[in-house]
């Protein structure tokens, strides 16, 4: 018991040890992440609601349009940021992003939303207001951190996320749920909405506390010069193509898990259930790496994962039934969440090697990353659905991923290139 208080008290002195904005930063991430996470649960949900009289595959289509517009909007909001920042502090427009999107999500839970275009519309929205969260926290983050200690901090950042990410499908299954261990189970006479109010309540309250945690920190607005460049050095243009093929694996990976345990379960509801598994699994382990590794050993745990992706690819496209269909999904959970500090703490570093070379506001660069991750998700997204729809559904859910999973080994090899200290 005393070496589990002394290794608590170590890794809390560490966390100390930590600019204080640094530290408020990492707390609001943290707490922002239950809302963050629960919004696709939301969305999700009241899709199904309002389309449960179809079938699987039909609904699939509901879902896309939503998704679809809100992922390829989220630049728009980056863009967006970079013209408001002129005349709103940063942490202000951090919280704005954050209550914006609690209150773009309010039209699927009350508005009976029959038709793809206004999915698609609340989607463009979402996506904005996405944007204008996310831009503020990495360009936040930038600044509050360095080289030296952006493994452990964004390490840290993923485990707590991922903590976040087991927790919240939890508390959305037992406020919104029917059956089993659910609150309206548990106390039949409540009327079938105080789950709801109870779970906007806590998103609220959620909001409120990391909005006055945030306030008190000591952010600075960039000097707003022209952000939007085509042309830039040759160590950021190798930073744009890890970019593009790191949103590449994110979009099909939107998609893939769920049509994966649709066409081997008959249901996607296990997927759930496996991405939930697999977090827990990878919690510590993201946390360790991030604490105890050196910039040097981010291209590293790149090839890695990347080597454990192409083995999970293998046992899928081999066997292509429920343990394979299991053992990948699990597996590409764990991997994933290991290899988002690596990628989140190269792009930083290609930054500051960036600015003095090309000479432009650091904002430019944030604004960058996300235009060519989105290229490559909605890249990624379209051709594998088009494969998907208009070829062999076999061929893409089966062998696609091969071809993805190379991406993390191909990034290691550009990020070799790249000084990483």
């Amino acid at each position: 018991m005393k070496n589990i208080s002394s290794i608590f008290k170590t890794e809390v002195n560490q966390f100390t040890s930590l600019d204080t904005n640094c530290q408020r930063l990492v707390i609001s991430n943290f707490i922002y992440s239950f809302v963050y996470l629960i919004l696709p649960l939301i969305a999700n949900y009241f899709i199904f609601l309002e389309f449960q009289g179809l079938g699987q595959q039909e609904m699939i289509k509901y879902n896309i349009t939503y998704f679809v517009g809100y992922f390829s909007f989220i630049p728009i909001g980056f863009i967006l940021n970079g013209y408001i920042l002129r005349y709103i502090k940063i942490n202000h427009l951090y919280i704005i992003g954050m209550v914006a999107e609690i209150f773009v999500i309010i039209p699927l839970t009350f508005l009976h939303i029959k038709t793809l275009l206004p999915l698609f519309l609340i989607g463009n929205v979402m996506g904005i207001s996405s944007g204008l969260f996310w831009s503020n926290r990495h360009y936040m983050a930038y600044f509050v951190t360095n080289n030296e200690n952006r493994n452990y901090v964004f390490g840290l950042e993923n485990a707590l996320m991922n903590m976040g990410g087991f927790v919240t499908p939890l508390i959305f299954a037992f406020l919104t749920g029917v059956a089993g261990f659910t609150l309206i189970a548990l106390f039949p006479g409540l009327p079938d909405s105080t789950g709801k109010i109870i779970l906007a309540l806590f998103l609220v309250s959620l909001i409120v506390m990391a909005s006055i945690n945030i306030l008190k920190g000591k952010f600075h607005n960039p000097e707003m010069k022209p952000f939007l460049f085509w042309k830039f050095c040759r160590t950021w243009n190798k930073q744009r193509l890890m970019n593009f093929l790191e949103g590449l694996t994110n979009g099909v990976l939107i998609v893939m898990p769920s049509l994966i345990m649709l066409h081997i379960f008959k249901d996607s509801g296990p997927v759930g259930l496996l991405q939930s598994i697999g977090i827990l699994v990878g919690l510590i382990p993201v946390y360790v790496l991030g604490r105890f590794t050196k910039p040097r050993h981010r291209i590293h745990i790149l090839f890695i994962g990347g080597l454990l992706l192409v083995v999970s690819s293998i046992i899928l496209a081999v066997g292509f039934d429920k343990t394979a269909a299991i053992i990948f999904i699990l597996s590409a959970n764990v991997v994933f969440a290991l290899l988002w500090m690596p990628f989140l703490a190269i792009r930083m570093r290609s930054i500051s090697l960036s600015e003095t070379q090309d000479k432009y506001e650091e904002y430019s660069y944030i604004v960058d990353i996300e235009v060519f991750f989105a290229l490559g998700r909605v890249m990624g997204f379209a051709v594998f659905l088009a494969v998907y729809f208009y070829g062999s559904q076999i061929f893409a859910l089966r062998y696609s991923f091969l071809i993805v999973a190379l991406v993390p080994i191909i990034a290691s090899l550009i990020a070799r290139t790249i000084k990483q200290e």
